[in-house]
């Protein structure tokens, strides 16, 4: 099974979700998804390469997790980029734009893996999917 690059790209980007927290994950699978053909040598932009099922294990380039891969440097690395892509203007100005935590039990950088977990999921389901399947 294997799906031409351009659908899941069109795909990713059809789909970017209402909420704040919804857009910031849809960003990140678009740029997870870019990043993963980027580091097979493929371009993006071709209207005529394929590629076959994917695990999370690729996604994570290394990473054990995605703990690991936010805290490591693989996606934001500010905690005030990380606020903006994920949170509301509310939210935003409740945590002075990410100067303050996000809750009492999690940094930026923990918010950001599991927005990174999430959007991983989007990928997998994109590639993985059935031609003509939704």
């Amino acid at each position: 099974m294997q799906r031409l690059i351009i659908d899941i790209r069109n795909e990713l980007d059809a789909s970017p979700g209402k909420s704040a927290w919804k857009f910031g994950v849809h960003c990140y699978a678009v740029d997870m998804f870019a990043e993963y053909v980027e580091r097979r040598g493929l371009n993006l932009w071709d209207e005529t390469i394929r590629i076959g099922k994917i695990t999370e294990e690729d996604l994570l380039n290394g990473a054990k997790d995605w703990k690991q891969y936010s805290h490591d440097g693989n996606a934001r690395i500010y905690d005030s980029d990380i606020c903006q892509r994920l949170c509301s203007q509310r939210e935003q100005k409740r945590t002075q734009y990410g100067k303050l935590p996000p809750n009492d039990h999690e940094d930026w950088l923990d918010v950001q893996a599991r927005a990174l977990q999430e959007a991983a999921c989007l990928v997998i389901k994109a590639v993985n999917r059935r031609k003509g399947k939704s």
